[in-house]
């Protein structure tokens, strides 16, 4: 069984992902922290609101292909 995070610690670690300088940076600590949510709606939402403070398309659609 995969380890999850609870709803706390992945909304705040997704909060503090959003912070970062580099999309390169983000999107894959975004990528990383999916990997170990909850596979559900509710987390795919919080990334998709996310994926809205990426700056480069590509970077933005690498995470959003994730989603889908």
């Amino acid at each position: 069984m995969p380890n999850t995070l609870d709803t706390e610690m992945y909304t705040a670690l997704i909060s503090a992902a959003t912070k970062m300088d580099s999309d390169f940076e983000m999107v894959s600590t975004l990528l990383a922290i999916y990997d170990s949510m909850p596979q559900d709606d509710t987390s795919k939402n919080l990334m998709k609101d996310a994926a809205d403070s990426i700056s480069s398309d590509f970077e933005r659609q690498k995470l959003l292909r994730k989603l889908q």
